[in-house]
């Protein structure tokens, strides 16, 4: 009978302690099967730490920090994660959204301060669905530990020239390039950038682009610029259409024909006069500073009178060359 009853008594224990494995184990599973193919956000910011404890190390940010200036990995609620391992009370993610912190926003963070969200997956799409016309002619990329940039120069070769038609040209190579894998640490462009230029020509002056787009790593969606002054001449020209500006260059055309000079020539004169300004004055004050500067409007001035002497010029004319050479001038 004593027999039975110890043989009894470790059955109830053996049993309690099975089925209190098993719960735990289904908690365990459901735990996993509830948080497999979910996405997470953070109830309120937090950094990410080292392992699941509140004594723990943050993770450092490499890709803000430096060698003399320590940034950590902080969640907000535009952050987007998935759980990847869990331990009591605590939950390992890793960011998705944005997706160029995946590869370095991966700690540990208290199970409670997570809420679960939906993925919300943003594409950039051109406005209008047409074949848009333009030529990629020239990339550069350049990668430090801490970013990545990827620019592309390319060509507009329609006639249309709307903001609308503009903007799905650099969109359009912003989404071809967005996901580009061409750099040795980075999956892809923390900065890109698109110039859109309307001819080879322009593209010679980096500054003589009609659309600009930029995507920085801290921004949702990218920015995009224009040439206004540039846009509606060409859009006028296209129409036949003569604005006040396109009166006054052909005014300024005729100017200069008088003294054998051709607009876009003059100015491409004048910004080499410029620049083998800007090469005597380094070449002088290497450390650049005050005096660079003052060496540089000194020989700029001197240029000016020797070329307003030489071809008869106004004291403004110059001014109306750079004005108008800029959005005229392909």
């Amino acid at each position: 009978m004593k027999n039975y009853l110890i043989s009894l008594l470790l059955l109830i224990i053996y049993g309690c302690g099975s089925a209190d494995h098993k719960e735990n184990k289904e908690a365990d599973n459901k735990y996993e099967i509830q948080s497999k193919d979910k996405f997470y956000s953070v109830v309120k910011a937090a950094f990410l730490l080292n392992f699941p404890s509140q004594s723990a190390p943050k993770v450092i940010d490499s890709i803000n920090s430096s060698e003399i200036h320590k940034e950590y990995c902080l969640l907000d609620s535009t952050n987007k994660v998935i759980i990847t391992d869990i331990k009591d009370n605590w939950c390992k993610v890793k960011v998705i959204e944005p997706d160029w912190l995946s590869k370095t926003y991966i700690g540990w963070v208290p199970a409670d301060n997570l809420v679960e969200v939906h993925l919300t997956e943003k594409k950039v799409t051109p406005s209008i669905k047409a074949t848009i016309k333009y030529e990629v002619i020239n990339e550069q990329k350049l990668e430090t530990n801490y970013k990545a940039q990827l620019i592309e120069y390319a060509i507009y070769k329609d006639t249309i020239y709307t903001k609308e038609a503009l903007e799905d040209a650099v969109l359009e190579i912003y989404n071809l390039n967005s996901n580009k894998d061409v750099f040795e640490t980075h999956d892809k462009a923390t900065v890109l950038a698109v110039y859109l230029f309307t001819s080879k020509e322009a593209f010679k002056d980096k500054s003589n682009w009609i659309a600009m787009l930029i995507k920085g790593p801290n921004e949702n969606e990218p920015r995009i610029t224009y040439n206004d002054f540039k846009i509606t001449a060409l859009s006028n020209s296209a129409n036949n259409v003569k604005t006040k500006d396109e009166i006054e260059l052909e005014k300024l055309k005729i100017y200069l024909q008088k003294r054998g000079l051709d607009l876009c020539i003059l100015w491409e004169m004048l910004k080499k006069i410029e620049l083998d300004n800007i090469h005597k004055a380094d070449a002088k004050y290497p450390d650049y500073g005050d005096k660079h500067m003052a060496m540089i409007d000194q020989l700029d001035k001197q240029s000016y009178r020797n070329l307003r002497k030489k071809y008869q010029l106004s004291d403004d004319m110059l001014s109306k060359v750079s004005i108008f050479a800029m959005s005229y001038c392909k």
